[in-house]
């Protein structure tokens, strides 16, 4: 592909002056943001000044109107006239901007920039190839070269962070204007470069934070999950200020059956006294996908919220395994009563109490689930059990 300058020569829209594009604005009168490009200049040159087109309109109408009394080839000379005079201004404007654009290329021969420029175009051409290794070495080439512009800057950050560069796009992020149009997802980029440092604190939580609030939905997610997987590892350079439960809540709703996710969710939930957002997180997934930790957390909030469905059933199960805990089993054995399964009541029972689970709550669901079978002197073994002990009267209060 042949080495074009065209993208590199502008025109000052204040002044006029065919200038090349650099970060230092024209280099006539120093503007900068109103730089268009030579071939919209060029185009533009049909939208002739208000004056030369008003003079143009009036002679060509007093053309036409000198028709009928002077005859139809005095008003065609003047109607001609005008039309010469539009064309003309057109014409001498195009050709002013194309002859300071060819003395531009012309000095550009013997100008150390040039290559430079040679380089950024060069660069750009790798770029569209993604080239990642080529394009930064062509951009890198230009700014010693002398060319240097915020775009360039941007696209050397950008094939830095391409190549797992952080901390070198982090540093040429930094010193862009971020704020500039022409620096299209800069913001986002730099947001990501911190993410995946992994070198994170309060300043640059707050910029990510304001990144993810007005950023496309790719960016937006991108920041969510990086947070939720930082949250997740404990990261404590995380500030205070980031609202984990809603992080963590954003990025299920992303990726809704990462288990990671879920089980850290339902953790702080239980830390912050939410029992019912534990249940409602946990019962995302089956039982058995729990670590165990989370596991005793769910048993535990279904305790807490006095859970007696056969759904529940399973957690208990599994959550005495772990440990073995006389609430969870408790209300295992009451939920095995609430769901009709006496023998399977009476056998657990029965087997916590041969090892010296010695509690009222256990007799007295033993002693139902005996009643519920029809057993009836079993039932009332257990009742005479609680008494001999001194506790029916406890128990019935």
């Amino acid at each position: 592909m042949t080495v074009s300058y065209k993208d590199f020569v502008v025109v000052c829209g204040k002044c006029g002056e065919v200038t090349w594009l650099s970060e230092k604005g024209c280099s006539k009168c120093g503007v900068q943001g109103h730089l268009i490009s030579l071939d919209k200049a060029i185009k533009e040159t049909g939208k002739v000044s208000k004056t030369v087109s008003v003079a143009g309109g009036i002679i060509a109408l007093v053309g036409l109107l000198t028709i009928p009394f002077f005859g139809i080839m005095p008003g065609l000379i003047i109607y001609g006239v005008s039309s010469n005079i539009t064309a003309k201004a057109r014409k001498t404007k195009e050709i002013s901007l194309k002859e300071k654009s060819e003395q531009m290329f012309r000095n550009l021969e013997v100008s150390d920039v040039s290559l430079g420029i040679e380089s950024a175009v060069e660069g750009t051409i790798c770029l569209e190839e993604s080239n990642s290794a080529q394009t930064l070495s062509y951009f890198k080439s230009a700014r010693e070269k002398g060319y240097s512009t915020q775009v360039t800057g941007l696209n050397i950050a950008s094939e830095y962070y391409k190549m797992g560069e952080y901390s070198k796009a982090i540093s040429l992020l930094e010193k862009l204007n971020l704020n500039s149009k022409e620096l299209i997802g800069a913001s986002d980029l730099l947001a990501k470069a911190y993410l995946d440092s992994g070198q994170l604190n309060y300043e640059r939580i707050s910029f990510i934070l304001d990144v993810k609030g007005n950023s496309t939905k790719d960016t937006h997610d991108y920041i969510v999950l990086s947070l939720a997987d930082y949250i997740c590892k404990g990261d404590k350079n995380l500030s205070k200020n980031l609202d984990k439960a809603d992080i963590l809540r954003e990025a299920i709703s992303i990726a809704p059956h990462n288990i990671q996710y879920i089980e850290t969710a339902a953790q702080i939930m239980m830390e912050l006294g939410l029992i019912k957002s534990v249940v409602e997180y946990c019962n995302k997934i089956n039982v058995y996908a729990l670590s165990e930790h989370t596991t005793v957390i769910y048993a535990e909030a279904l305790c807490m919220t006095d859970n007696l469905s056969e759904s529940a059933i399973p957690v208990y199960k599994k959550a005495l395994t772990i440990n073995d805990n006389e609430t969870i089993l408790i209300k295992l054995c009451e939920a095995l009563l609430n769901n009709g399964k006496y023998h399977e009541t009476i056998d657990i029972c029965k087997s916590a109490l041969n090892r010296e689970h010695y509690n009222l709550n256990l007799r007295q669901i033993l002693a139902l689930a005996y009643m519920r079978t029809g057993q009836l002197e079993q039932a009332i073994s257990q009742l005479q059990t609680i008494r001999k002990k001194d506790d029916f009267q406890s128990l019935c209060s």
